[in-house]
C-alpha cells in the first residue's frame, strides 16, 4: 500500500505540476478561461478515480473501506504537497511577476462577472480586499495546503464509500 501511494502520489503530483506548468506557459488569459478551469478540476479527479480503481483491481476487485480511504487520502495529500511546493517555487522564486499578472487577471474577471450583480461600491471593496492579499505567498499557499487536507479527508471518505467492495464471507 505504501509503495502504491508513494509511486502514484508522485504521478498525480507530477500531473498537477504539468497542468500548472501548461497554464503558466500559455499565460494568464488561458489559465483563467472557463474550459481550462474545468480541465484543472476534472482531469486530476479523473486520474485519482482511475488510480483508485486500479488499486482495487490489484486486490482482485475487492477493497475494504479503510484501505480505500488511506490510499485515496495518501494520494491526495502527497500530490497536493508536490503541487503546493511547485506553486511556491513558481510564484515566489521562478516568476513572481506571473503571480501579479494572475492576481490582476483574476480581479478583471471578477469585475466582469460581478458588474451586473453587485453595486460598484461593493465591487470596489472586494477588489481592494483582493489587492491587499498576497494569494501566492509561501505562507498563504502553505495555509491553503493545510486547509485542503481537511477537504481531502471528506473527499476520501466519499470516494472510499463508493469504491469499497468487501470480499465475500466464506463460511466453513
Amino acid at each position: 500500500m505504501k509503495d502504491y501511494i508513494f509511486k502514484n502520489g508522485l504521478l498525480l503530483g507530477a500531473f498537477l505540476v504539468f497542468i500548472s506548468l501548461t497554464s503558466y506557459l500559455f499565460g494568464v488569459d488561458f489559465k483563467l478561461s472557463l474550459p481550462w478551469s474545468l480541465i484543472e478540476v476534472f482531469a486530476p479527479f479523473s486520474l485519482l478515480i482511475f488510480l483508485m480503481l486500479s488499486y482495487k483491481k490489484m486486490n482482485l476487485g475487492y477493497l475494504k473501506f479503510n484501505p480505500a480511504f488511506v490510499v485515496c487520502f495518501g494520494l491526495l495529500a502527497a500530490s497536493s504537497f508536490i503541487h503546493t511546493f511547485f506553486k511556491i517555487l513558481l510564484f515566489n522564486y521562478i516568476d513572481p511577476s506571473f503571480a501579479l499578472m494572475l492576481q490582476e487577471g483574476t480581479i478583471q474577471k471578477l469585475i466582469e462577472m460581478m458588474s451586473g450583480f453587485l453595486p460598484d461600491d461593493a465591487i470596489e471593496d472586494l477588489v481592494t480586499e483582493i489587492e491587499s492579499q498576497n494569494s501566492f505567498s509561501v505562507s498563504t499557499l502553505t495555509k491553503g495546503f493545510t486547509s485542503s487536507l481537511i477537504f481531502y479527508v471528506f473527499l476520501s471518505l466519499l470516494i472510499a464509500v463508493i469504491i469499497k467492495k468487501d470480499p465475500p464471507i466464506e463460511i466453513e
